[in-house]
C-alpha cells in the first residue's frame, strides 16, 4: 500500500494571541539543518575524534531518532522535502542539485511549512543556505512564505568556480540579507557564527507571536573551514573543529531559548540535509552522500520538546523529513494546513509525509509504511519497516537480482545497517511485496530512464 496523504489548505487570516496559554498550544519551531554531517557524527551515535556536548544534552533532555531518512541524498531534494512534505521527484527536483547557472527552482505551487505557518500567527525566518532557486524572483525565499532571510542562495563550493562543462563563471558566493546582496564572498570560516548571531537576534526580536526559525548552516559542506576560537581542538582534525563548532552554536540557540523563557514551548529540531562526503562520519552505515546506501539517506536526528516529548528516549521506527511539515503543522494548531490557489481558492495538495503528531504525544508508533530512495529521477531501492530492498546498483544499473537487508531487528533494533548480508534468496515473498511497493512508487513519482 503506497501511503500518500492528501490535506486541505484553507486560507487564514494571522491571529494576535492575547495570553500565555493560548501561545503554548502553538509552540515555537526551530529546524537546525546542517549539510553533508553523517549519522555518525554524533557523541551520543558513537562519534570518534570529535565531540558534541550540547548536542547530547539535546539527546538526553529530547529523543534521538535513529532511523531519520531523507528522499532523495543530495542538497537541493532533500531540503525541498523537508520544506514542503513533498517528494521531489514531484515538483521536478529529483536530479542533482541547483547550480549558480541553473534556471528553475522550487515552484512557486508548491507550499512551504512557511507558508502553512505564517498565516497562522507566525513570525517565519530563514538563516543560512536557500538552495531552491534564485534564477527568478519568484523562488525567493521572501517569496516562499519567509519574512526575513540572511544566508546564501547555494552550496559554498560554488562560490567564484567556473563550470567547464557550459562555460559559466559564477561570481563570488553573495550573501544576502532580505532581498539585497550585502557581500560577494563572505569569509566562511566564520559563517557558522555569524548565521548563529543572526538567528539569535531574529530570535530576540519577537513579540508574543509564535515564531519558525529554519537555520540552514554550509558546513560541513567542502570546503569546510572554522572559525579561529575553534581551531585545532578536536582530535579529529578540521572536520572535527567544524562539528564542534555547529555544537557550540545549537548551545547556543538552546541557552538564549531558555534566556527568554520558552524552553517548553519550543520544538527545536537538528538533523543533516543527506549523508557525508566525510566517510567515516557515516559510522555504522553503508554508503555517503549521493548514495543510495542507509549513509546517504539516514541522517542524525535529535528533537527536544520538553513541554511534550520524553526526555533520554531513542526511537528507532523509521520516520522522514517528508513526514515533517505534515506533523508540525497539527502540533502548531494548524488543524487543516494553509494555502492557496494563485487565484486565491484552497486546494487539495498531497502530501508524501505522515502526520505523526499523535505519536509524538503518546500515542502508538505509526503503521509500518514504505519508503523510496531515489538518485538521479531513478528508484534505486525501497524499504518497509525494517526491511530494505535494493533495485540498482548506484551506477543506475538495473541489478540482476535484488538484495534484500534486514536494516532492524524484529524488535526494532538496528540490525544490518551496514547491507552487507543479503537475505533475498531466504524471504522470496517479502521481494514480491517489495517489488509491488517499487513499482507503486515508479507509477506515483515516476522514473526517467
Amino acid at each position: 500500500m503506497l501511503f500518500v496523504f492528501t490535506l486541505i489548505w484553507l486560507a487564514q487570516e494571522p491571529r494576535n494571541y492575547s495570553s500565555i496559554e493560548e501561545k503554548s498550544a502553538r509552540p515555537n519551531v526551530l529546524i537546525i539543518l546542517t549539510d553533508d554531517q553523517g549519522w555518525g557524527d554524533l557523541g551520543s551515535q558513537g562519534a570518534e575524534g570529535l565531540t558534541t556536548p550540547h548536542l547530547d544534552q539535546m539527546a538526553a533532555e529530547g529523543v534521538r531518532f535513529t532511523h531519520f531518512r531523507v528522499p532523495v541524498a543530495v542538497c537541493t531534494p532533500s531540503r525541498a522535502a523537508l520544506l514542503t512534505g513533498r517528494h521531489p521527484m514531484r515538483q521536478g527536483l529529483g536530479r542533482r542539485v541547483i547550480f549558480p547557472f541553473s534556471e528553475h527552482g522550487l515552484p512557486a505551487s508548491e507550499v512551504t511549512l512557511a507558508e502553512i505557518l505564517r498565516p497562522a500567527g507566525y513570525r517565519t525566518g530563514l538563516v543560512g543556505k536557500w538552495h531552491l532557486g534564485h534564477a527568478r524572483s519568484e523562488f525567493h525565499p521572501l517569496e516562499q512564505g519567509f519574512q526575513f532571510w540572511f544566508g546564501v542562495p547555494y552550496s559554498n563550493d560554488m562560490d567564484d568556480h567556473f563550470y567547464k562543462h557550459n562555460g559559466h563563471q559564477a561570481p563570488p558566493l553573495p550573501l544576502w540579507r532580505n532581498r539585497e546582496v550585502i557581500e560577494m564572498g563572505p569569509e566562511q570560516r566564520f559563517l557558522t557564527k555569524r548565521f548563529t548571531d543572526e538567528a539569535i537576534r531574529w530570535i530576540e526580536q519577537g513579540g508574543d507571536e509564535p515564531w519558525f526559525l529554519f537555520l540552514a548552516h554550509v558546513m560541513p559542506h567542502r570546503p569546510i573551514s572554522v572559525s579561529w576560537e575553534f581551531a585545532g581542538k578536536m582530535p579529529l582534525g578540521l572536520y572535527g573543529d567544524v562539528i564542534h563548532e555547529i555544537d557550540d552554536s545549537v548551545g547556543r540557540l538552546l541557552t538564549k531559548i531558555e534566556e527568554i523563557g520558552q524552553r517548553e514551548d519550543t520544538i527545536v529540531i537538528f538533523t543533516s540535509d543527506n549523508g557525508p562526503w566525510h566517510r567515516p562520519s557515516s559510522g555504522p552505515l553503508r554508503g555517503h552522500k549521493n548514495t543510495t546506501f542507509e549513509g546517504g539517506h539516514r541522517v542524525p536526528c535529535v528533537m527536544r520538546w520538553p513541554a511534550v516529548l520524553p526526555a533520554g528516549e531513542v526511537w528507532n521506527t523509521p520516520t522522514s523529513t517528508l513526514d515533517l511539515l505534515p506533523t508540525l503543522a497539527t502540533l502548531c494548531g494548524v488543524t487543516h494546513p494553509m494555502g492557496a490557489t494563485p487565484d486565491g481558492k484552497a486546494q487539495p495538495i498531497s502530501l508524501d509525509g505522515r502526520d505523526l503528531a499523535a505519536w509524538w504525544r503518546g500515542g502508538s508508533s505509526p503503521e509500518v509504511s514504505s519508503f523510496p530512495y531515489y538518485k538521479n529521477e531513478r528508484l534505486h531501492a525501497v524499504s518497509w519497516g525494517r526491511w530494505k530492498l535494493r533495485l540498482r546498483e548506484e551506477s543506475g544499473e538495473i541489478l540482476e537480482s535484488p538484495e534484500l537487508f534486514a536494516l532492524q531487528a524484529e524488535d526494532g533494533t538496528p540490525l544490518d545497517v551496514s547491507e552487507a548480508e543479503d537475505l533475498s534468496e531466504n524471504h522470496p515473498e517479502l521481494v514480491g511485496r517489495l517489488r509491488k511497493e517499487a513499482e507503486a512508487w515508479r507509477t506515483e513519482l515516476g522514473e526517467v530512464d
